[in-house]
């Protein structure tokens, strides 16, 4: 798992380059952009990536669930 990658023009929060899979943690700096963070998406999974996202409650509140939805994901390439 890589933190802060790019790919292409972008860069996602955290990157498994095995599952072609990018985690997106979206917080208060994500409020009024969620134009921009459509656009992103579309255009990553254009190129192959699969993108999930998460809000910063869901990892605080129950970071165990996150990573069983995660482990999921990466079960199914």
């Amino acid at each position: 798992m890589l933190r802060q990658q790019p790919i292409g023009s972008y860069i996602v929060d955290f990157y498994c380059p095995s599952g072609r899979l990018a985690i997106e943690v979206d917080g208060r700096s994500h409020d009024g952009t969620e134009a921009y963070d459509v656009k992103r998406e579309q255009e990553l999974r254009k190129r192959g990536y699969r993108i999930v996202r998460f809000t910063n409650d869901d990892i605080l509140s129950d970071v165990d669930e996150v990573a069983q939805q995660i482990a999921g994901l990466l079960s199914k390439k």
